[in-house]
């Protein structure tokens, strides 16, 4: 089916690290410092295996074309957390599908399944001063609010 969602395997630390170097080469970032593929490899590793990290795929045509990376973090003030997102790309080609769509929603579930008290949003699109109306729209219809630069929705 295209635009498939899965949770990554390690067999796809290497696509995902590829897609990250692809990511911080399209951000306007990318001249200010270079690009430690072997620590992104840690942190992709980590996620895969810590019960609070967050690393599904989309899926076209058998390859790995979107990733959306995430995890959860403790308030500095109370024993509770919430969910952030830490990186959402997906290739040029690949932008007009729904697979970001399918890959928001694999989060917000998983955030909700472990019971996270909100969701934080803040590199779904960058820390751009204003995002697209279609995603306003999008994490609107999911109860979100923005908050500065992040949209966030309160869970329980």
């Amino acid at each position: 089916m295209p635009g498939d969602v899965r949770p990554a395997t390690y067999a796809d630390i290497q696509r995902v690290c590829d897609l990250g170097l692809q990511m911080y080469q399209e951000s306007s970032g990318a001249e200010a410092e270079k690009f430690d593929f072997k620590l992104f490899a840690v942190h992709v590793r980590d996620l895969i295996t810590h019960p609070g990290g967050f690393l599904w795929v989309g899926i076209r045509d058998k390859e790995i074309v979107a990733v959306f990376a995430g995890q959860t973090v403790e308030y500095f003030y109370k024993k509770d957390f919430y969910a952030t997102d830490l990186m959402v790309y997906n290739i040029s080609s690949n932008r007009r599908s729904f697979v970001i769509a399918r890959l928001f929603r694999a989060f917000y579930e998983w955030a909700e399944e472990i019971k996270a008290k909100e969701i934080q949003f803040t590199a779904i699109y960058g820390w751009k001063e204003s995002y697209p109306p279609k995603v306003i729209r999008y994490l609107e219809r999911f109860g979100f609010k923005r908050s500065g630069f992040i949209y966030n929705r309160m869970m329980r």
